[in-house]
């Protein structure tokens, strides 16, 4: 009997262990309730630098300067495409997301005067923001749409959402233009005095392409948290680049796309969940 008594006792202990360690295992994947997205597949595309064509991406080194290269990547809503502006060529090209082609290049921006900057994808078109003077707009085949033109302002997307594009234009202190842009594409101009407090907790957070994130590091298990699309893991840390100013990833509902360059070449990985 009593040997039976222990035995009953042991498999409790057992069952008590094991659920102790399930829970903290589910926890590990799902802490707050927040369900961590899981990798599917990631592709690796690898394309040589070569500045003479400008078909091909381009990089350029300067010993007392940034340097110059790819500048920022966007992918399509539905993941199938990835865009890239190349502020060497200074153009935008597009990138078959499935085998990582390069399948359309845009026309030469040279002729605008302008250096490329940021791009963001705001109801099935293309906003470009340029240094100096304009916000170029194209569809998703890299056809010209509209050239905005605002001068002497330095340009950056401050937020995207689905109803709304909003690109900072220009600040004096705590007084901000933007240009705005809506469901129905109307672009308007505002002014905005932004609280000063409100431009202090603006600085502690991130942004890419206008919309927010956090990466977290936990014991070298790295994931990406996003306002909009909940938290993706990551098999390693998205890289940041040193010798130039990028935007240098982008996310959406299902995929992660970033950049890297190397020596003589980038490599742009697209992650699928």
């Amino acid at each position: 009997m009593k040997y039976l008594i222990t035995k009953i006792f042991i498999f409790f202990i057992g069952i008590m262990c094991f659920s102790f360690v399930y829970s903290k295992c589910k926890t590990r994947d799902n802490d707050d309730n927040k369900i961590y997205k899981q990798i599917k597949n990631i592709r690796k595309f690898e394309y040589k630098i070569f500045n003479p064509i400008k078909d091909s991406l381009g990089y350029k080194t300067f010993t007392d300067d940034a340097d110059v290269g790819i500048s920022s990547i966007v992918i399509s809503p539905n993941s199938d495409f990835i865009f890239i502006a190349d502020a060497f060529h200074n153009n935008i090209k597009k990138i078959d997301a499935k085998n990582g082609v390069i399948v359309k290049v845009s026309d030469d921006l040279d002729k605008l005067n302008i250096s490329v900057n940021d791009l963001a994808i705001f109801n099935n078109r293309i906003y470009l923001t340029c240094y100096f003077r304009y916000v170029i707009i194209m569809d998703l085949d890299l056809k010209f749409i509209d050239r905005l033109d605002f001068t002497n302002s330095h340009k950056d997307v401050w937020s995207l959402n689905d109803t709304n594009l909003i690109v900072k234009l220009d600040e004096e202190g705590n007084k901000i233009n933007f240009l705005q842009i809506n469901e129905s594409n109307k672009p308007q101009t505002l002014l905005k005095i932004i609280p000063p407090k409100e431009l202090i907790r603006r600085e502690t957070q991130t942004f890419i392409h206008g919309k927010k994130y956090v990466v977290i590091n936990e014991n070298n298990n790295y994931y990406l948290e996003t306002e909009k699309y909940g938290m993706f893991k990551l098999k390693t840390p998205i890289p940041s680049i040193k010798s130039y100013n990028a935007n240098n990833f982008d996310f959406n509902e299902k995929s992660i796309a970033y950049f890297e360059p190397l020596k003589e070449k980038y490599c742009i990985y697209l992650i699928d969940y």
